[in-house]
């Protein structure tokens, strides 16, 4: 039988193939441990991957649903931080998830609303959410950065542990959406490179300035000059207009002015 995933089912990340297949061949050898829990309208809260493995397996997995006043993500959260070995990325990632979710809804409404637009209720909801996982406030507002701007297979390459959290957040912020597909059809260590083309490069200098606006501070530097600095004063201004202030030092050096 199939099942609609509830959202809060989504908030962990999947297994890695290894995992799966060892849990594949628990399955086949000792049965369904676990029961699959369901919520009060039918949906799949717990227990997506027994379920994807007894529908490998073509076998029925035993089934459970939660009270109807349970609020399920708070549960679901409860049951898998005390029964999954979690990173800390993956628990900031988690916790970015389900930073602007309404968890304290029970099971009368259909799913989690979003807040919405940031404002001082979503800045509590991140906090919250940090909190409930065990990390920082700073590591979850970078997963938050990641789920924005990051491809899916970006952001599971940062669950899986293959790229560090902030890595990939540098990597989402200076590509877009196509040139991270792009990039990660060669490989994740293609990603690395990249990131190391850009530290390598050398910082932009800012453009050359006329020295025009320095030119009023100029003058007044020579103000107690008298007039015997008047031709002199007006050299300056010329070569500050066009030049910067190395070049006027060099000339003044050089005239004895």
């Amino acid at each position: 039988m199939d099942y609609e995933i509830h959202p809060a089912a989504e908030l962990f990340p999947k297994m890695l193939s290894d995992d799966f297949e060892a849990l594949l061949q628990d399955i086949r050898d000792n049965g369904v441990r676990l029961p699959i829990v369901l919520s009060a309208d039918g949906r799949l809260v717990d227990g997506r991957h027994r379920h994807a493995a007894c529908k490998i397996l073509k076998i029925e997995a035993p089934t459970v649903v939660l009270p109807t006043d349970v609020e399920i993500y708070a549960w679901v959260i409860s049951t898998n931080l005390h029964r999954r070995q979690l990173s800390t990325t993956q628990r900031a990632i988690i916790a970015a998830r389900l930073a602007n979710m309404d968890i304290g809804a029970n099971q009368h409404k259909k799913e989690g609303v979003p807040i919405g637009t940031p404002s001082p209720s979503d800045e509590i909801s991140l906090q919250s959410s940090a909190a409930m996982l065990n990390v920082s406030r700073r590591s979850v507002a970078r997963a938050k950065q990641l789920l924005d701007k990051g491809c899916e297979n970006l952001v599971s390459a940062a669950e899986d542990g293959l790229i560090r959290l902030s890595a990939a957040v540098d990597f989402a912020t200076a590509n877009d959406i196509e040139q991270q597909l792009e990039v990660l059809s060669d490989g994740i260590e293609a990603v690395r490179e990249v990131l190391q083309e850009a530290r390598q490069k050398p910082a932009k200098q800012p453009a050359p300035s006329s020295g025009k606006g320095n030119v009023a501070a100029f003058v007044e530097q020579f103000q107690s000059l008298g007039d015997g600095r008047l031709l002199a004063l007006k050299k300056c201004i010329k070569l500050l207009a066009e030049h910067e202030w190395h070049v006027v030092l060099d000339w003044m050096e050089q005239s004895g002015e």
